[in-house]
């Protein structure tokens, strides 16, 4: 299986979803459907919690009997159980899939690292090459894989509920969607942006770590007790170590303050859309339960287009750059 995982072609974001199938193909597809079953369940939510208020609100004023209200109140119930159990199922599928991909896809690396000719081990440009790829490879390989998953859930997510809001008020739906895709183009750059300067510190952080390992390991104790090199290792050290970090954070702290800006939209954008969904319920177009769902459903709406788009979209530049070195 090794020999198909790593060959000379070029690699790209499919391969997040190629060689994890390649390596454990049940453990994948099964959790591909749970992905599936989440991504629906919020509008399902949506959907079942208007109904379980309005019925609630029908047996208080005694116009409906109280068996009414135990079907939406079972299917709350089993969405809550199958959130639970979902997060254990995929966290013991992550541990199954880690493990298959330590012994396949890290076995390849290896292999090609071993193979390399020696020049490029001399040449640190290729050496940093070889450092990006083979260090926490797997764990990269499975937040890629994770990344795309989520994408595909959140698109399906946004896609639900976007439907159930439009079909009440048709605007709302067209305003939010008006001001993620700004938002994710502002994602798209700030995760290039990011890798990039990961990759710029990733030498000076990799020479800081080769200092620390001479001022601490056992090995090099008698030469630096023999030439007393240890003050000026520290000052170097340093240097490097400070130099890796500013590059970072510069860029971290750019794109934090552009997402936070961005977010400022978003918050008043939901303020607005309570505002005018208080219309309708006033004028008995719509149920008190559907005026809380629909409320819950925008707020939702916004937080998925705001923080997780905005994140899931830095992730996968991320990952399609760490591909194509």
């Amino acid at each position: 299986m090794k020999e198909k995982i790593l060959t000379d072609k070029k690699y790209g974001l499919r391969d997040y979803l190629y060689i994890p199938f390649s390596v454990y193909p049940f453990g994948c597809l099964l959790k591909l459907l749970t992905k599936l079953v989440s991504a629906l369940l919020p509008a399902l939510q949506v959907l079942t919690m208007a109904a379980f208020i309005d019925r609630v609100t029908l047996v208080v004023q005694g116009k409906a009997g109280g068996n009414e209200v135990y079907v939406p109140l079972l299917l709350l119930a089993c969405i809550l159980a199958f959130t639970y159990l979902n997060g254990q199922l995929i966290a013991f599928l992550n541990l199954k899939t880690e493990l298959r991909l330590a012994g396949t896809y890290e076995t390849a690396l290896l292999d090609k690292r071993g193979k390399l000719e020696y020049w490029h081990i001399e040449n640190d440009d290729s050496w940093n090459v070889v450092d990006r790829t083979c260090k926490e490879a797997t764990e990269k390989l499975l937040r890629g894989f994770d990344s795309l998953l989520d994408m595909g859930e959140l698109l399906i997510r946004v896609l639900s509920l976007l439907i159930i809001l439009t079909l009440q008020v048709w605007w709302i739906g067209l305003a939010i969607l008006a001001v993620s895709i700004p938002l994710f183009r502002v994602s798209l750059k700030a995760g290039k942006e990011n890798y990039e300067a990961y990759r710029n510190a990733e030498k000076k952080t990799r020479e800081a770590e080769y200092l620390h390992k001479v001022l601490t390991e056992r090995e090099s104790a008698e030469e630096r007790t023999l030439f007393g090199y240890s003050d000026w290792l520290n000052k170097k050290w340093l240097e490097k170590y400070e130099t890796a970090r500013k590059i970072t954070m510069s860029v971290m702290l750019r794109n934090y303050i552009k997402m936070k800006g961005s977010s400022l939209i978003t918050v008043a954008i939901s303020l607005i859309i309570i505002l005018v969904l208080l219309y309708p319920l006033s004028q008995g177009k719509l149920t008190a339960g559907m005026f809380i769902a629909l409320v819950s459903a925008a707020l939702e709406l916004i937080q998925l287009m705001s923080w997780q788009l905005a994140r899931l979209t830095e992730q996968m530049a991320k990952n399609k750059a760490y591909m194509m070195i």
